[in-house]
C-alpha cells in the first residue's frame, strides 16, 4: 500500500518481464484523491478523476499515467490484497480496469480508509486492519452494484488451471530448458492433463510456447 503525489506527468509499466521477474498473484486498487489517472490493462483503459477507483491484476501488463489538471497535483493511493480476499466482497467478480466512481459522501469514506491504511497502516493492529480493509472494499463493492458495473466472472477450475499454464509458460519463455514436462510438474499435473487442459481450450504447448525456442524430453528436440 502507499500513496502517489505529483506536478508532473508521469508514466508507470509493469511489463511481462517485471510479472515474471516478481511472480506476484495480486489485485491491486487504486483511488484518485486530486487530479487525474489512466490506466490501460488488456483491452481496457479507464480515465480516473478525483472520486475514481479502479482494480487492476499484477499477473497482466499495466500501463499507467498521471494527468495533471488545471496545474494540480495528482494524488492517488494504492493498495495490494491477495484476490480471494477481494472475491470475498465481490463474490461474483471483480470489475478489472473499470472506471468506478464514488458519490460525494462516500468520496470522504474511501478518502479516509485509504489514507489511514497507506499513512498508519504499519502502526495499527492487525484486527483493526482487517476491519479497516473490510469496510473499504464492502464500500467499493456497494459502489459497484449501485453502478450496475459489470464484473469479470470469476473463473471455474477449468479457467484457473489454463491461465495458470499461460502464464507459467509466459514466464518462462527465454528458458530454453523449459519443456512440456517441466510445465506439467510445475502446475502438479500430469503431461497428458496438462495436453488435455490445452487442447479442451483450442491451442497445443507448441502454440503457447512457440516453436523456436520449444525442447521437449518426449521429443528429443
Amino acid at each position: 500500500m502507499g500513496a502517489v503525489s505529483s506536478r508532473s506527468s508521469n508514466e508507470f509499466r509493469r511489463s511481462w518481464e517485471h510479472i515474471r521477474d516478481d511472480k506476484v498473484n495480486a489485485i491491486t486498487l487504486s483511488y484518485v484523491k486530486s487530479g487525474g489517472l489512466s490506466v490501460t490493462q488488456g483491452d481496457n483503459v479507464s480515465e480516473l478523476r478525483a472520486g475514481d477507483f479502479t482494480f487492476t491484476r499484477t499477473t497482466n501488463p499495466l500501463y499507467c499515467k498521471n494527468c495533471v489538471i488545471n496545474g494540480k497535483s495528482t494524488e492517488w493511493y494504492f493498495i495490494v490484497f491477495p484476490p480471494d480476499l477481494v472475491y470475498r466482497h465481490f463474490p461474483h467478480g471483480i470489475p478489472i480496469c473499470t472506471r468506478l466512481t464514488a458519490p460525494p459522501g462516500r468520496q470522504l469514506i474511501l478518502a479516509h480508509l485509504m489514507t489511514v491504511l497507506s499513512e498508519e497502516g504499519e502502526s495499527l493492529g492487525s484486527s483493526v486492519v482487517d476491519d479497516l480493509i473490510s469496510a473499504l472494499l464492502k464500500t467499493c463493492s456497494d459502489i459497484a452494484v449501485e453502478q450496475g458495473v459489470e464484473a469479470v466472472s470469476r473463473q471455474s477450475i477449468g479457467e484457473k488451471r489454463m491461465e495458470g499454464v499461460i502464464s507459467l509458460i509466459s514466464l518462462n519463455l527465454s528458458n530454453p530448458d523449459f519443456s512440456l514436462t517441466a510445465a506439467a510438474a510445475a502446475c502438479k499435473i500430469s503431461t497428458r492433463y496438462l495436453c488435455h487442459v490445452l487442447r479442451d481450450n483450442g491451442t497445443s504447448f507448441l502454440s503457447c510456447y512457440g516453436v523456436s525456442v520449444w525442447r521437449s524430453p518426449e521429443n528429443g528436440s
